[in-house]
């Protein structure tokens, strides 16, 4: 009787430690396993729910400033908490998402196939949830509160009763950039980002064997980044400008 050929063992998963400890030996281990595009879509997922409550929590104070007004504007009793957290938590869920598939595609672009860019831009989310995780505490604690008085909107109506709220909007926004708290977690924020970066490139430069598509791999998605940042930065200095701030 002939006997079966054995089947064939699959190589182990890498590990989560290895990404962080050993960024290499992690991508040569998913270099040996078949391709997967939604692989770590797992942690994009958790990584953006965590990102969103701790953000959330960390804003909750301007939050309930600018929903206050906006419910005094309307005339009408104050928005429910719960939709407005909860609208702020679901808007950076949206985001992250939007962020990784925008990593994926522009990745793809100039990593090619064999670069597998959804694992390795999902992969690379890991540091994003670490960092969220260590935030929510932070959130908890600091969250800066808003000591920035209403305006005063009686007799205020159309294009008058507008410019008020969003020069307060704008005044609240800026006074709660300049928390400390706020500034610290977001240049540590834009630190996770390089993070994510310099594992995608160890990730390219490991599948693709190719540091020139390693490189186009990161610069693509990173140059969109940089474009919206800038468009987003302008466009605040010009609403500013325009009320006059």
């Amino acid at each position: 009787m002939t006997k079966l050929p054995p089947t064939p063992i699959a190589p182990p998963a890498p590990r989560p430690a290895d990404l962080l400890t050993r960024p290499a030996v992690f991508f040569e281990a998913l270099h040996r396993l078949p391709p997967s595009a939604g692989r770590y879509l797992w942690l994009v997922a958790l990584a953006s729910a965590t990102s969103g409550i701790s953000t959330t929590l960390l804003a909750r104070h301007v939050l309930g400033a600018q929903s206050s007004i906006l419910s005094g504007a309307a005339g009408g009793s104050a928005i429910s908490p719960l939709f407005n957290y909860g609208s702020a938590a679901f808007a950076s869920v949206f985001v992250t998402v939007l962020l990784w598939l925008a990593l994926w595609g522009l990745g793809a672009l100039g990593a090619g196939p064999a670069g597998r860019a959804a694992e390795v831009y999902g992969a690379a989310f890991l540091p994003t949830l670490i960092w969220a995780a260590v935030l929510l505490p932070v959130a908890l604690l600091f969250a800066p509160q808003v000591a920035v008085a209403a305006p005063d909107l009686s007799g205020l109506s159309g294009a008058a009763l507008q410019k008020a709220l969003q020069t307060y909007i704008l005044k609240v926004q800026e006074v709660s950039g300049g928390n400390p708290v706020n500034k610290v977690t977001t240049w540590l924020g834009y630190a996770v980002y390089l993070w994510q970066f310099a594992l995608a490139f160890v990730g390219f430069r490991v599948l693709t064997g190719n540091q020139n598509k390693a490189w186009r791999g990161v610069l693509y998605p990173l140059a969109l980044l940089l474009v919206l940042a800038a468009a987003a930065w302008l466009a605040s200095k010009s609403v500013g400008s325009l009320l006059g701030g």
